[in-house]
């Protein structure tokens, strides 16, 4: 186990870690970041948290392929599922599959309380008598202007898996950079955070981190009217579209992940340098149960 290959995690050696093999892993990792890695589908920066990138899932997977790792999950007492609420705390467990080793773990919860499953939008004209009655109406712009939309408080049931699968999702993240010692390179697991958060590791001044909020707002009127230096054609418009319905996305979906990663409120002030970066994610299908 004393001979290590280039593409090897330097915590399988069984004798203590030299300062050159610490230097390998660290220029291997930015050699993937740098060659493999695209900004806003592997690792994006999130506003208010300083230059370090944070690490995504997609970001992770190619981290665990180039270190060669396996995943294992476990469901950790205090998940529980009822008729109000489900709410799942995992444990990711990372091993080298060469070795069998133990390389580290991490840990994610995901709860139906989350503000992001709590509700769904329907367009009023598709909503049902039902949903009509115990949902909220209320006007949302969209590509094709303003459309009216009822809020409807969600059934943890109907998004137990995104839930479970969030929760892997986040142990997972944080295991491999547990494993792989990363965090020097990405941040923590906060792409889902609200902007503002202040990080702990970012805090030089010896005093105890704290939320602050925004500096300033963007109202709703100045958020329309920002434009796009470099926009996106009507024919890339539609193509995402197209692909993002053929996927199981709904105009919502879209707008929500345009405001959300890019502070825009239309896909038609999509940036080009932006375009496949947004387009890629789409071409995953909605992962609805």
């Amino acid at each position: 186990m004393e001979k290590q290959s280039n593409q090897e995690l330097a915590v399988v050696k069984e004798s203590p870690l030299t300062a050159v093999d610490i230097r390998r892993q660290v220029n291997l990792i930015q050699e993937v970041m740098k060659n493999v890695m695209k900004k806003d589908v592997h690792y994006g920066l999130v506003p208010g948290c300083g230059n370090k990138p944070t690490l995504l899932k997609p970001g992770a997977e190619k981290l665990m392929m180039t270190f060669r790792l396996a995943a294992e999950y476990d469901e950790l007492p205090g998940s529980f599922e009822t008729d109000t609420q489900v709410l799942y705390k995992i444990n990711c467990k990372l091993t080298h599959i060469p070795t069998s080793l133990i390389i580290g773990n991490g840990r994610g919860t995901c709860s139906s309380k989350e503000k992001k499953f709590k509700t769904r939008a329907v367009y009023a004209n598709k909503a049902t008598d039902e949903e009509k009655t115990i949902g909220k109406l209320e006007t949302r712009n969209t590509t094709q202007g303003k459309v009216e939309v009822y809020i409807i408080p969600q059934d943890p049931w109907d998004v137990q898996n995104t839930i479970y699968k969030m929760a892997c999702k986040r142990a997972l993240i944080a295991a491999v950079l547990n494993a792989t010692a990363a965090s020097d390179i990405f941040a923590q697991d906060i792409e889902e955070l609200p902007e503002g958060t202040i990080l702990e590791e970012e805090n030089t001044s010896g005093k105890p981190s704290v939320v602050m909020p925004k500096e300033k707002v963007m109202p709703e009127a100045e958020k329309e009217t920002k434009k796009a230096q470099n926009p996106i054609s009507e024919k890339q418009d539609k193509r995402l579209f197209a692909i993002a319905i053929g996927n199981g996305y709904a105009g919502e979906d879209i707008n929500a992940y345009l405001i959300e990663n890019y502070g825009i409120s239309t896909s038609k002030d999509i940036e080009k340098e932006h375009y496949e970066a947004i387009v890629e994610h789409f071409q995953t299908k909605k992962d609805v149960e």
